[in-house]
This record gives structure tokens, sequence and C-alpha cells, in this order.
């Protein structure tokens, strides 16, 4: 064994350890020692009836379980309410008994060996009683599902009437504190939870008003091109949609607010730029834009040194995220022009002639919203030359 500290626990069949051992290995030849003294052997058994306490009379189907540090049983009564649960270690055990319609408070029993218990369920004829409406206290249109939990475990279900929103919880045990709460998995509702607790032997109590929240109003419209990203700002929250193919789109399940939306694009510009619109209870706003590309052209400008328009010269063009590269040549009016160009860019411009040098080499130009810039470029002719001979070398041997 690698050495270490190590946790010693034993397992034997009808026999339970309540303890577990440390042993240490501290080097090769060494040896751990765990001794176990107080195995208890599970010779406890319970056998009883469950009866009614008004009734009388046996109840069947009542599951019933027991459990302890020590271990746990359980076992479901028969027709006649008779129950054994065997191979139970001695000691302390809670045991508790779930039958719909019935309660009985978990209780603590001491296991010595075999023991006789008859267990005595009380039968649920309390009722909560309530109320639910949403936050401007109107019934919802629907019936709304509730549950409700008791501190025992029980769960109780109801429905509320569609009219009145109110509720009813019939046979629910008294002597206990319940949790309740709209059970609704639906977009734009928000339920609160209400706490109620029935005293022994009171046959009603009245939960009150639970207020379920409900958030259906929507902002719509169209922002005037698809792939647009809709903002919605309440100053509290934001929201946002994505247009769809034909520039429409619909933001639904917003709380009553004033809300700002923005309409954004990349290389695009929205008119107006912001709407402001106020949403009521179950309200629909509708919201219009236009949108308009920021494009701006770029025309090139080319003379000699004589001012006379050069054609077949080649222009380069290149953003400087250099995500956009276009070329283009002059046409005998000396001129070519890059349209359609994204406005709020940077672009790099040369020219290229063959025998000619340009001045500037190149120009920097930032294009602005819907700007028609002219560039100028003149190139002089190169008219420098090399000239030289060739000489024939002839190599001898002598």
């Amino acid at each position: 064994m690698a050495f270490g500290q190590y946790t010693v626990s034993v397992v034997k069949a009808q026999y339970t350890s309540p303890s577990t051992k440390e042993v240490s290995v501290s080097n090769l030849n060494s040896t751990g020692t765990a001794n176990f003294e107080d195995l208890i052997f599970n010779n406890g058994k319970i056998s009883g009836k469950v009866i009614g306490v008004v009734s009388r009379s046996p109840l069947s189907n009542v599951s019933l379980s027991l459990s302890s540090v020590l271990g746990s049983g359980s076992a479901i009564t028969n027709t006649s309410g008779d129950f054994v649960i065997t191979a139970l270690a001695p000691g302390s055990y809670t045991i508790k008994t779930i039958k719909p319609g019935y309660s009985l408070k978990d209780s603590t029993i001491t296991v010595t060996g075999t023991m006789t218990l008859d267990l005595f369920m009380m039968k649920n004829t309390s009722k909560i009683t309530g109320t639910v409406k949403n936050q401007k206290g109107q019934p919802l249109s629907f019936a709304v599902p509730l549950k409700a939990i008791s501190n025992s475990g029980n769960v109780y279900l109801s429905n509320t009437n569609i009219s009145s929103g109110t509720f009813t919880f019939e046979n629910v045990e008294s002597d206990a504190a319940f949790k309740l709460y709209a059970d609704i998995f639906k977009p734009g509702t928000k339920s609160d939870t209400s706490s109620v607790t029935i005293p022994l032997n009171i046959f009603q109590v009245d939960a009150g008003l639970l207020t379920v929240t409900e958030n259906y109003s929507a902002i719509k419209g169209n922002a005037g091109i698809r792939n647009a990203s809709i903002k919605i700002n309440s100053g509290v929250k934001s929201y946002s949609v994505i247009s769809s193919s034909d520039g429409s789109f619909e933001l639904g399940y917003l709380p009553e607010a004033s809300y700002i939306v923005k309409p954004e694009r990349s290389g695009y510009t929205f008119s107006p730029a912001t709407q402001n619109v106020t949403l009521g209870f179950k309200d629909t706003v509708n919201t219009t834009f236009t949108a308009a590309a920021n494009i701006g052209t770029i025309k090139v400008a080319t003379k000699d040194q004589s001012s006379v328009n050069l054609e077949q010269v080649v222009i380069s063009l290149v953003s400087s995220d250099a995500i956009i590269v276009l070329n283009g040549t002059t046409a005998s009016s000396g001129e070519f022009t890059f349209e359609n160009l994204p406005a709020g860019k940077t672009y790099l411009l040369r020219t290229s002639k063959t025998d000619y040098s340009s001045a500037p080499e190149e120009v920097s130009k930032s294009l602005a919203l819907n700007e028609n810039a002219v560039v100028n470029f003149v190139l002089t002719k190169n008219s420098s030359k090399i000239t030289g001979k060739t000489l024939q070398l002839i190599s001898s041997t002598t």
C-alpha cells in the first residue's frame, strides 16, 4: 500500500458497524491495525398496523420508512393495514408515513428487538382558500395550476376558477405550514409565493392574494434593412433583437415602462436615429425606421506635368483595415471613380503607369458620409536614361 492515512470500515451481512477507524501507513514495513468491537447484530423487527384515527379502520397502501445513521427500512401496508420491517440494527429511528389524504407527524422510535407498533393517521379535512390575480388586480385569462407543499413534504394540487381567480386546496393536513405558488411555465409570467399555517384541528385558512405578474407587452416594427441589431433600453434593463430578412422585428414579454429603441448596423444610418416608446399593460407599439447605406465615392484624376489627362493609369485603393482592396484604370478623361465605398473609413490610393512617376506617391483619404471626394495625381514622364556599351571579352591561353 502507498504511504498515507486510511479510513477503514467493515461490512458484514446482517450486521451494522456504527464507526470507522483511521489507520496510518508511514513506511514500507509498517502495519496498520484497525480493531472493530462494536458490530451490532441487525435483529430488530417492527410489525404493526396503520389505522385511521376517526374511522378506526385499517389503512392500506400506506408507505412507511425508518431511517437513522444505523441504516433504514421500509414497508407498505397490506389490505388489512399490516406492515413488517425487519433486519434493523437496535437504536433510534425516525419513522415517516405517506398516504394521500392522511397525515401523521414524523416521530422517533427506539428499536430494541422485536416490537409491535400501531400507528394512527388523521384524515386530512382542512382546506386552504385564496385568490390569484395579476399585478392589475385582475383574474388571469386561464386556469392557473397551483401547488401547496407542507413542511412535512406532502404536495397538494389545485386550479383557479377562471372567472374569479379563486382556488381551494381540499383535504390538507392541519398543524402544518405550507408554501403556495402558481405552477406556471409560461413566457411572460412570474409568480409570487405565499406562506400559510394551519393550526391543529382548524378547518379552513385563507391564504389571501397570490400575485402573478404578466409581461405580455411588445415592441415591434421594421428597421428598414435585414440583420440590424435593435437595442431596446428602459434605463433599468436592456434588450436586443435582430431584424429579419424583410427588416421586421419584434420583442415581446416586456414589462410596462418607457423605452428607447435604437437600430444599429455597421455601414448604415437610420432615420430617425432613435424612437421613444411607452408600453402599457398588455400593449403593443409599432416603430418604423429607414436605413440608408453609409457610402461615398472617390474620384481619382490623373494628369501629366503639362496638365494633360493621362489614360491607362492603374489606380489601387486599400482601406486602412485592409478589408477593401480595389483597382481601376483611368479612361481618356484621365479619371477613374470608386463608387459605393463605405463611409467612415480611411483609404490609401496609389497610381502606376509605365515610364511615369507619381507626385505624390500615395494619398490617404478619409471618406465622410455621402462624400464625393476627388484625389488628384500628377505623373511625370521619366526622361532620364542609362546608356552604355557591352564589350566582348576574349580570353586567350598561352
